[in-house]
C-alpha cells in the first residue's frame, strides 16, 4: 500500500508540475511577457499541451511585432503628412490625436487640443457643418472633398477641403479627418474672377463708348 501511495504521489507530481509550469507561463503572457515558454518534458497529453501553448505564444509575439511595426509606420506617416489630420471621438468631437500640420493650421499647441472638443475650441467656423457631416457619416463610412471653414486660435477663418472616415479605436467610435487648406487658392480664384469681371465691364464700357461716338458722328454728318 505504501509503495502504491508513493507511486500515485510521483505520478501526480509528474502531471501537476508541468501543468503548474504552463499556468505560470500563461500568467506571464497575460501580464504582457510574450517571451514565456512552458517546458516540454514528455510526449504525452501534457507535453502536447505545452507545445501548443508555446506555439500560440510564438504566434502572439509575431503578431504583436507586426502590429507594433504597423503602428510605427502609421505614426511616421501621420506626423509627416503635409495634410492636417485630426482624430476625434465620433459623437462629441473630442480630440484624441492631431498631427503637427493640423496644429500649424489651427495655430494651437498640442496640450491645448487633446481631450477637448471641437465645440469647446470653436474649431468649426460654421458649427452646423459638423452636424451635417456627422449625419452623413451615419449613412456612409467615408466622405470625400467636403468644403468647410475652420477657425484658428487667433480667430482667422481658413477655407479647407476635408475627407473623413469612421474608425474604431479601443471600441470607441471615432472619426479621422484630413484637411487641405485652400484659403490662398480660393482668394486667388476670387481675385481672378473679380479681375475678369472688371475686364468685362471695361470692355462693355468701351463698346458703349464706341457706339456713342459712332452715333455722334452720324448726327454731325446730318
Amino acid at each position: 500500500a505504501g509503495a502504491l501511495a508513493i507511486g500515485v504521489l510521483v505520478l501526480a507530481r509528474r502531471i501537476t508540475s508541468p501543468l503548474l509550469a504552463i499556468n505560470r507561463a500563461a500568467r506571464g503572457v497575460a501580464a504582457g511577457d510574450l517571451s514565456q515558454h512552458a517546458p516540454v518534458s514528455s510526449d504525452d497529453e501534457v507535453g502536447v499541451l505545452a507545445r501548443s501553448f508555446n506555439e500560440m505564444t510564438d504566434q502572439l509575439r509575431d503578431l504583436y511585432g507586426e502590429l507594433a511595426d504597423s503602428a510605427a509606420r502609421f505614426a511616421k506617416v501621420f506626423d509627416a503628412s503635409p495634410m492636417a489630420i485630426a482624430i476625434t471621438t465620433f459623437e462629441e468631437g473630442r480630440y484624441v490625436d492631431v498631427n503637427p500640420r493640423w496644429l500649424q493650421l489651427i495655430g494651437r499647441e498640442r496640450d491645448e487640443v487633446i481631450g477637448h472638443t471641437a465645440k469647446e475650441l470653436g474649431v468649426w467656423a460654421d458649427p452646423e457643418d459638423r452636424d451635417v457631416v456627422i449625419a452623413d457619416l451615419r449613412e456612409h463610412a467615408m466622405l470625400y472633398d467636403i468644403e468647410v471653414r475652420l477657425r484658428t486660435k487667433s480667430g482667422e477663418v481658413r477655407e479647407c477641403v476635408t475627407s473623413l472616415a469612421r474608425i474604431m479605436l479601443a471600441d470607441t467610435p471615432c472619426l479621422i479627418s484630413l484637411f487641405s487648406d485652400v484659403t490662398d487658392r480660393k482668394r486667388t480664384e476670387r481675385a481672378l474672377q473679380a479681375s475678369q469681371e472688371q475686364l468685362r465691364q471695361a470692355q462693355k464700357l468701351e463698346a458703349i463708348g464706341r457706339l456713342a461716338g459712332g452715333i455722334a458722328n452720324d448726327f454731325n454728318n446730318l
